[in-house]
């Protein structure tokens, strides 16, 4: 399978994934997913899953995200991103 993953996130309102292979955990406050790479957990207000495809592993959401975690990762991307 091929690893090579997109993550893109626009603003604070939206994002979009592709190498979804299944999403594990829903609220409006966090999404819990399995990639191809490990797993992804997006925090946040009023969070929506707009669309997910299993076969093509194509995921989206939108709301008010205040974290992107990866794996056991200590510091989430946003904080990285944004020092």
């Amino acid at each position: 399978m091929d690893k090579n993953q997109v993550l893109t996130v626009n603003g604070v309102n939206s994002a979009s994934m592709t190498g979804v292979k299944s999403v594990d955990c829903f609220t409006g406050e966090r999404i819990k997913l399995t990639t191809e790479t490990g797993t992804l957990t997006i925090n946040g207000q009023n969070l929506k899953i707009n669309a997910f495809t299993t076969g093509s592993g194509n995921f989206s959401c939108t709301g008010n995200i205040s974290s992107l975690i990866f794996g056991g990762a200590t510091k989430s991307v946003l904080g990285r991103l944004f020092k």
